[in-house]
Order: C-alpha cells, then sequence, then structure tokens
C-alpha cells in the first residue's frame, strides 16, 4: 500500500489480487478483507502486475471505507 497526496484529495496505491470483475466494479483481495471497487473510483487504468496481482489507486476513504486500510 502506497499513500499519495492529492491536489484535491488523498489517494491510496493497492496491489491485490483480482477475485471478480464486472462492466461497473471489480473484486479485489488482499488476502484478508475482499471488496468490490466501483471502476468510476479508479484514478487509473487497472495494472496487471507479473506476480498475478493488479495494482489500483483509489481515493484514500474509499480504502478506509472497504476495510483495506
Amino acid at each position: 500500500m502506497k499513500f499519495i497526496k492529492g491536489v484535491d484529495k488523498n489517494y491510496t496505491e493497492f496491489d491485490l489480487e483480482l477475485v471478480a470483475e464486472t462492466a461497473a466494479a471489480i473484486r479485489v483481495s488482499d488476502g484478508t478483507v475482499e471488496a468490490w471497487i466501483p471502476k468510476s473510483q479508479l484514478e487509473d487504468e487497472i495494472e496487471h502486475l507479473e506476480n498475478g496481482l493488479v495494482r489500483i489507486v483509489i481515493p484514500e476513504w474509499l480504502g478506509e471505507q472497504k476495510g483495506l486500510i
């Protein structure tokens, strides 16, 4: 997890397991918590990493709300 300070809001970068995906959201897991993240809240594109995880950047408040922080 990496915190990113923005001009208007703070963001958090996560490397997580992609569990499921729909047109509107992704379900991710950190090994303990699974959460649906609306694609509309993703700051950048989903980055697929070599280790099978995905990297996402979301608003810090959403990470807290979903129990990922």
